[in-house]
This record gives C-alpha cells, sequence and structure tokens, in this order.
C-alpha cells in the first residue's frame, strides 16, 4: 500500500508553506491505524500516529496550530499516488494564497519513527 500525506503550515513571517509526502507501508499497519483506503485529517488520526506526526514536526519547528490543512492517506489505489499540488490547492481552495512554497519533509526517517511507534505496542 501506499501512504501519503500532505499539510500546509503558516509559517511565523505570514508565508505559508505545503508539505507532501508518500512511502509504502503495510496495509496491515494502515488497517491497524484505521486508515485503510481512506483519507483523514490529523485531528482523525489514531492517537499514537497524531503523536509521531506532531513530534516530527515540532523538529521543524511547527506545532499543530500551525496546521491550515492536513490529509493523510493510506491507499492501494491511485487516491494516494496522483495527489499534488493542483490537487491540494482544489481540495482545500487554495488557489491563490501568496507566499506559498512546497517543502519535503525525509520520508525515511518519518518512517522509521512511524514503524518504531507500530512495534513498540506489540
Amino acid at each position: 500500500m501506499c501512504y501519503s500525506e500532505y499539510y500546509l503550515v503558516t509559517l511565523n513571517n505570514g508565508r505559508k508553506r505545503e508539505y507532501f509526502d508518500r512511502f509504502c507501508a503495510y496495509g496491515i499497519d494502515c488497517e491497524y491505524r484505521g486508515l485503510a483506503e481512506i483519507c483523514v485529517s490529523v485531528s482523525q488520526l489514531d492517537p499514537t500516529v497524531r503523536a509521531t506526526f506532531t513530534a516530527q514536526i515540532a523538529k521543524y519547528g511547527y506545532s499543530e496550530k500551525n496546521l491550515l490543512h492536513s490529509r493523510f492517506c493510506c491507499c492501494s489505489t491511485d487516491l494516494c499516488n496522483d495527489f499534488g499540488v493542483d490537487d491540494a490547492r482544489g481540495e482545500f481552495n487554495l488557489s491563490v494564497i501568496a507566499g506559498l512554497s512546497i517543502g519535503s519533509i525525509c520520508s525515511i526517517h518519518w518512517l522509521v519513527v512511524m514503524l518504531i511507534n507500530l512495534l513498540s505496542i506489540f
């Protein structure tokens, strides 16, 4: 399965930054975390995954208060793979945002942290 995440944050200077990330995940992990074949916002994430995500963005100086929009998906279809800048702007009505830039987070680190958290509960 493919795990994808998108979120938009506001920076201290008022600018906004979008983050996109995708990586492979085990279907059973997606199901266990309530993400199988659906997309959710940060407030709908499993508490463990939400805590991991919050800790991850804190490394970049963000908190959940900085989040304007978020989308987390686990799927075996193009729902995850085809979601890009134009899709995000359409879904969240972001057609005109001054100072918008696109960022990226190292997916390997986030994947390792997420897997460690998953394994720690077994």
